[in-house]
């Protein structure tokens, strides 16, 4: 499938390329120009961009510069097309990293060979042969009372699992596992059974058991010998997480990519068994299994609904928002709700279907002193979220976080937070298990071999913040100075000099000490001589002003990372 981003402001002609393009089978996204479309284009990853210069070209040449300075859109196409060709717009377009440029009236057939010309090793032609025809399972009238605002919600929820029940039954090996883990007397020998009940599953657990990580010299040919030298809770989440993998048919869905799901669902799963060990809940694979369940809905959307699915991800594209609010948006119901009552009616453990159905209120509770089991569990698959997306794990349909208050870090006996050395012993099994579940290397987070390596930041965080997830997303491509209050910052600036500074209001905070701050990077530079970048983070949506002088931008905590990186890089640019 060829996937093509097209932004412009004129329908009539937007249009006709919409219907030339879906001809020959192409994916298209249609945008007109906004703030919005590099979070569009983050999105919907286009092997091609088509970008309209209008007579006022400043925003356009913008979004090229921003484009060009990201890995993952370095060397995509972008062809540029307006009404005039003067040699101040083709050397501005160029300059900013334009392919070529098309003058209006447009041709199809020089568009399409400026297409060929800027990404040979694309075979146009095939595209029609091989783009995904894949259609909803249900009726279009169907589909238009779920996205009818005035159909009542709980006739959408209940229409959904009803359809998604006759479509779809829940693996039994998960459902078998999860029945020795709730007998205590269950051992190797019970598991060995299961995993022989399922030849394919069977073969792979053999083979990771010989694999490079856990072989000795003695090859093995037993499900009970794989067992006992992986480990038994090793063995039941590997084979959990291989048997959901192979549930849903793959398709090409223009704005997700499957693969880059199960590296950030593997992640956050990985993050909860860890958490769960920490707290030592009494089986922490349930934690690890309600990491890879918590976002299923997005998957059953995927293989169900195609069109829904569609209208969810161009909201969240359009409005920077998360899955969740997009769900409530179209909806009126949060997807938990939705995929906690098919875990019910598959009759999965409570416990694990009440966490999964109550992490979406984790932020409006109270601090309890003395935490129960199901409590903890629910805490362990909330924080993972936070984690996962902090850390880089891969992709769902959002990147939004929001901060974890202190008071869940001592509930959870982490009272003095997280630091990035958190993610070493993640990186080494999430790696491990990518080898197990067949996912490519290339989607994990990269990790410098020597920060030092990395380009300056400096991090003022002023305030008390236990888990800081933008400091932790940072910690990734920068080697950051982090300080906490003016003074620190005045030894960091004597010290060296930065690319940026990344300013957290966090709480109990001075607003007093902040614009001192603030105004104090108005004669500071960057390690190349230019004015310093200041990126601020702000707990609410009332953003504080920014005063003369001072290269800033201040954006809400709450939110879409990729917006935050946006706001940077165009800090940056």
């Amino acid at each position: 499938m060829i996937r093509i981003v097209l932004i412009s402001v004129h329908p009539q002609e937007t249009e006709i390329l919409h219907l030339a393009f879906k001809q020959r089978g192409f994916a298209v996204f249609i945008s007109p120009p906004a703030a919005s479309n590099f979070l569009q284009l983050l999105q919907y990853r286009p092997d091609f961009v088509f970008l309209e210069i209008p007579a006022n070209y400043v925003d356009q040449l913008g979004l090229l510069r921003l484009l060009r300075k990201n890995d993952r859109f370095a060397k995509t196409p972008v062809i540029a097309y307006g009404s005039s060709s003067a040699s101040q717009i083709l050397g501005d377009v160029n300059a900013a990293g334009g392919t070529g440029f098309l003058q209006r009236p447009l041709k199809l057939n020089s568009l399409f060979e400026v297409m060929k010309k800027s990404a040979p090793n694309i075979d146009l032609q095939a595209t029609a042969a091989t783009a995904n025809k894949s259609a909803d399972d249900l009726k279009k009238e169907d589909i238009a009372k779920l996205l009818d605002p005035n159909v009542e919600t709980r006739i959408k929820l209940e229409a959904m699992v009803k359809h998604t029940g006759k479509l779809f039954s829940f693996p039994f090996v998960i459902m078998k596992i999860l029945d020795l883990a709730e007998n205590a007397n269950s051992g190797a020998e019970d598991l060995a059974k299961v995993i022989n009940s399922d030849a394919s599953l069977c073969a792979t657990i053999l083979k990771v058991a010989n694999s490079v990580h856990f072989a000795s010299q003695k090859e093995i040919g037993s499900a009970r010998e794989a067992i006992i030298r992986i480990g038994f809770n090793e063995v039941k989440a590997i084979a959990m997480g291989l048997e959901l993998m192979k549930l849903l048919p793959d398709r090409e869905t223009f704005g997700f990519n499957r693969m880059d799901f199960w590296t950030y669902t593997l992640g956050r799963a990985i993050i909860a068994e860890k958490l769960a060990k920490h707290l030592r809940l009494p089986d922490p694979t349930i934690a690890f299994l309600g990491g890879l369940l918590s976002d299923f809905s997005v998957l059953l959307l995927d293989a169900f609904y195609v069109e829904l699915f569609d209208s969810l991800l161009h909201k969240i594209a359009s409005d920077g928002i998360s899955f969740e609010d997009a769900c409530l948006s179209i909806l009126g119901f949060h997807p938990a709700e939705y995929v906690s009552r098919l875990l019910e009616q598959w009759r999965l453990p409570k416990d694990l279907v009440a966490a999964i159905r109550a992490q979406d209120k984790f932020f409006l509770r109270e601090e309890e002193k003395a935490p129960n089991t199901l409590r903890l569990l629910t805490d362990c698959l909330a924080v993972s979220v936070v984690l996962a997306r902090a850390g880089g794990f891969g992709h769902g349909c959002d990147d939004t976080i929001e901060p974890v208050p202190d008071g869940f870090l001592r509930e959870m006996r982490m009272p003095v937070g997280v630091s990035p050395s958190f993610y070493d012993p993640i990186d080494t099994s999430l790696l491990n298990y990518a080898g197990f579940f067949g996912i490519d290397k290339k989607l994990l987070p990269k990790k410098a071999e020597d920060p030092a390596t990395l380009p300056p930041l400096l991090f003022v965080r002023l305030g008390k913040r236990f888990l800081d997830p933008h400091y932790l997303y940072f910690s990734r491509d920068w080697h950051i100075t982090l300080t906490r209050n003016k003074s620190e910052v005045e030894q960091a600036l004597a010290a060296g000099k930065y690319r940026a500074v990344i300013l957290e209001f966090a709480p109990g905070g001075a607003e007093a000490e902040c614009k001192e701050v603030m105004q104090r990077f108005a004669s500071v530079t960057t390690d190349e001589d230019k004015k310093i970048p200041v990126l601020g983070l702000w707990l609410d949506e009332h953003l504080p002003t920014i005063p003369d002088g001072i290269k800033a931008k201040w954006i809400q905590q709450k939110g879409d990372l990729r917006q935050m990186l946006q706001a940077l890089e165009i800090l940056l640019v």
